[in-house]
């Protein structure tokens, strides 16, 4: 029995996951009742997205032995995706109240509690993540984006994207952040200057039409008038989209 869940284990590391959810079921025809199996299957469909099938596995599992975190995680996903999301963000937020949690997992966990609008606790798991990595620049940003969906004054939130700027002045999302909250603030100079040197290829990576309105004007104002009618260009084609931006 243990050969088999090693077996399909190793498969799934080494990017064969469908061969390792093969191993599982002919394994689980004869042992229905191995939580582990049950478990790395659920995981596995989780991986395709197949969030019913995924849950009924991983609920399984848990029916027999206690869930580890990364199946709990899964579990709260699966529910959130089959409409269950009541479930999912109770889950979510017990998750995120659990001290002893993987730091690799607290990223999926933080933005489980931001689908479920629960940015205050989001927040908190964004912050626990920058404490065990402080070079993660993902979650800094994860912080500064959490505060502002949950109403944080923007004077606030800038300071914490000036410094991710400081950290990281190549990612252009980073600095269009930026120059979302010096527009609330009303300092648009400062604001063009955040995204001045912005390339084409770095305008196309935004796809939220208030985001390219507001990218238009910038330029507009800064003379820079081939960004500014590619920017308006582009919001014509996505306002139909109907998409929210970052920080709009």
């Amino acid at each position: 029995m243990e050969e088999k869940l090693t077996r399909a284990k190793t498969y799934y590391k080494n990017g064969m996951a469908s061969d390792a959810l093969d191993i599982l079921s002919e394994h689980l025809e004869e042992h229905p009742n191995d939580a582990a199996s049950l478990e790395l299957q659920g995981l596995i469909l989780h991986s395709f997205q197949e969030y019913q099938r995924a849950r009924q596995s991983i609920e399984t599992a848990a029916s027999i032995k206690a869930l580890s975190p990364s199946a709990q995680l899964a579990l709260a996903d699966s529910y959130w995706f089959t409409e269950e999301r009541s479930l999912a963000t109770k889950l979510f937020n017990q998750l995120s109240r659990c001290d002893t949690l993987p730091s690799h997992l607290l990223p999926a966990i933080a933005i489980g509690l931001g689908r479920a609008q629960s940015f205050h606790a989001a927040i908190e798991v964004c912050r626990r993540s920058v404490d065990s990595d402080p070079t993660g620049h993902q979650a800094r940003y994860g912080v500064a984006f959490y505060m502002a969906k949950a109403g944080y004054p923007p004077e606030f939130v800038l300071a914490i994207m000036k410094t991710l700027v400081d950290i990281m002045p190549s990612v252009f999302h980073y600095r269009n952040a930026m120059a979302t909250l010096l527009c609330q603030l009303n300092d648009p100079d400062r604001a063009y200057l955040a995204v001045a040197d912005a390339s084409f290829v770095e305008i196309d990576t935004v796809t939220c039409p208030c985001c390219l309105e507001r990218l238009t004007s910038l330029f507009d104002r800064g003379g820079d008038m081939k960004k500014s009618d590619y920017c308006h260009e582009r919001s014509l084609i996505m306002r139909s989209d109907d998409q929210g931006g970052q920080f709009c």
